[in-house]
This record gives structure tokens, C-alpha cells and sequence, in this order.
């Protein structure tokens, strides 16, 4: 079970038409943008560390909202945001394909209230693109489920890549 309260009280059966009626694209990645503010091309290996289906507090709308938790390659441990509105038909469709991509498939997005523990811990390959301040999270693929072990140290690889970075060893000055 989610850590955190499903709200029982919201309804998601106003949305059952378009979730049925969305076709997913399996193929449908987004290209990475630079997104200077992290890393050049501002892709991320992250940990689904939380997720709840909740109410925003400056609208009041209903929103899946997602922690995740950097693994690397860069900036292990950082956290990283995403909300999934549920307040348009377009709103829906990207949360199908989110859902997707973490390999979710509900028959019925009612069951997603059930279903939220199974989200929890995957892996994913995430892209952060910032237009006019806003930086907004894209899941680009499922990288490992919850019960495949965990066989790469990201934090060793971001060590290694770091001590590349930095050393000086070879400077012809």
C-alpha cells in the first residue's frame, strides 16, 4: 500500500472514456533537450520513491503526484518532482502514457487507486526540460521493475565519472 493517503474521495470514473479510448505509442520517446541547470542533456536514472494519488493545493484538482529519486549518472540522492494533473482529457492521456511506460496497464484508470504499490521503487530513465522557468519531467522508459535486482552502483559509476572530471593528472601546464 502507498504511504500516503489515496484519497478515496476523488473520482476518476469522469475520465474512464478517454483512458479506455487513448492509444498508447511504445515508441514514443522524447528526445533530450540540454537542460543546463543539471546536465547536459538532462537525463536522469531515478527510483520511484513515492507516489499518491492527491489534491493540488493551489487548485484543488486531482493529480497523481511522483517522488523520484536520482541514482545517477550525476547527482545521486536528489529529488525530483512530477505531478500529473487530472484536470483535462489531454491531462489523461499523458498519464496513460506515463503509466505505460512504467508498465502499468490498467484496465480501468478506477484502478489505479489499488494499484499505486506497484509503481513504487521501479526505475526509470526521465528527461528534464526547462521552458520560461518551468522545468517539466518526461519519462522516457522503464529501466528495471521493482523486484530485478539492483546490480548496477550508480553511486560508484557518478564517483568514477566525477574523479574523470576532475583529474588534473594529465595537464600539460
Amino acid at each position: 500500500m502507498s504511504q500516503y493517503n489515496n484519497h478515496d474521495d476523488i473520482d476518476l470514473a469522469q475520465w474512464e472514456d478517454v483512458y479506455q479510448e487513448h492509444e498508447v505509442s511504445e515508441t514514443d520517446d522524447f528526445d533530450s533537450l540540454p537542460d543546463g541547470r543539471y546536465q547536459p542533456d538532462g537525463r536522469y536514472q531515478v527510483e520511484v520513491a513515492a507516489v499518491e494519488l492527491t489534491i493540488s493545493k493551489s487548485a484543488g484538482n486531482p493529480m497523481l503526484a511522483w517522488e523520484l529519486t536520482v541514482l545517477g549518472p550525476r547527482y545521486v540522492g536528489r529529488k525530483i518532482w512530477r505531478n500529473n494533473m487530472m484536470i483535462t482529457a489531454e491531462n489523461i492521456r499523458w498519464l496513460k502514457q506515463d503509466l505505460w511506460k512504467c508498465g502499468l496497464r490498467l484496465e480501468k484508470l478506477g484502478d489505479l487507486k489499488t494499484r499505486l504499490d506497484e509503481l513504487l521503487n521501479l526505475r526509470l530513465e526521465v528527461t528534464l526540460k526547462t521552458k520560461k522557468e518551468i522545468q517539466n519531467v518526461f519519462f522516457n522508459k522503464l529501466l528495471t521493475g521493482k523486484d530485478q535486482a539492483k546490480t548496477d552502483n550508480f553511486a560508484d559509476k557518478r564517483n568514477n565519472a566525477d574523479a574523470e572530471v576532475y583529474d588534473n593528472s594529465n595537464v600539460p601546464f
